[in-house]
């Protein structure tokens, strides 16, 4: 079974993240273009790929940190890096990172094309889909207009020749996920607005759950207190007791000393 193997395509540029996307697309490959370092890091944390085509430069970040950072997350994808010139530093830091090889394309997507097929169809000439610089032309204008855009919309994919079937495909599920994803957007914000109201509820109920806790507390500790008072009056309490029962004894202990010394009848002297 031959699976359809994945790209990840990391270049800065809009116009020609897209046309290497159609190009690559329809070569049928599966395409996933990121115009940010970043978003495509966190694309290689859920998803293996076959390939990664790489700009240097790139924004935000260095094509070479960004390489270093990819093989650490797939140290087995081998990596084209796309350059403006070739330049001996760069070459030297492609080979050091283990770069699959290192191309100055200059809008010659066919070499690109070529060095792609070679890494991932070796042996195999795959049918190439040969567009006119005014068909890619006439494609970025549409697709530069947004996620309203609809595969229909592109004149010439009708009459695209039986072997553009997959492009065909291709652009129809990026219409599809496109759409999805401003529909996932939405949700999302949704969600967002719902579980910050959400978290305000909880921390306020928080808060007063600490407030409660501490006026438990502190009337624990009052109640420690008025407990060790009260046993203080308890045993103060039964010291009294047992002193009036000893007085008590001693008085009576007296009465029966004066009925003995003066019995009743007699007189003192």
């Amino acid at each position: 079974m031959n699976f359809v193997k994945k790209i990840l395509l990391v270049h800065g540029d809009t116009k020609t993240r897209r046309t290497l996307t159609v190009l690559l697309a329809g070569a049928g490959y599966d395409v996933r273009p990121c115009g940010r370092a970043e978003v495509a890091l966190e694309t290689a944390h859920s998803e293996w790929f076959d390939l990664s085509l790489v700009a240097d430069p790139l924004p935000e970040m260095s094509s070479f940190s960004f390489i270093e950072a990819l093989k650490k997350l797939q140290p087995s994808v081998p990596v084209l890096l796309l350059v403006n010139q070739l330049e001996l530093p760069s070459v030297i830091k492609g080979i050091r990172l283990a770069v699959a090889d290192v191309l100055a394309p200059g809008g010659d997507w066919a070499l690109v094309m070529e060095r792609v097929n070679a890494i991932l169809r070796p042996g195999e000439t795959p049918a190439q889909l040969e567009l006119t610089p005014e068909e890619l032309a006439e494609v970025e204008t549409i697709l530069a207009k947004g996620s309203d855009v609809t595969i229909s919309t592109i004149p010439f994919v009708a009459d695209l020749p039986p072997q553009a079937g997959v492009l065909r495909e291709e652009l129809q599920r990026l219409a599809r996920e496109r759409s999805d994803f401003k529909k996932t957007a939405e949700r999302l914000a949704q969600e967002k607005t719902s579980l910050e109201a959400e978290l305000k509820t909880h921390l306020a109920r928080h808060t007063d759950v600490a407030r409660l806790e501490a006026e438990l507390g502190k009337l624990r500790s009052e109640q420690e207190v008025v407990a060790a008072a009260q046993a203080a009056v308890d045993d103060k309490a039964r010291a009294l007791a047992a002193a009036r029962e000893e007085l008590a004894r001693e008085r009576a202990a007296l009465a029966a000393e004066r009925r003995r010394v003066c019995p009743p009848g007699t007189r003192s002297a």
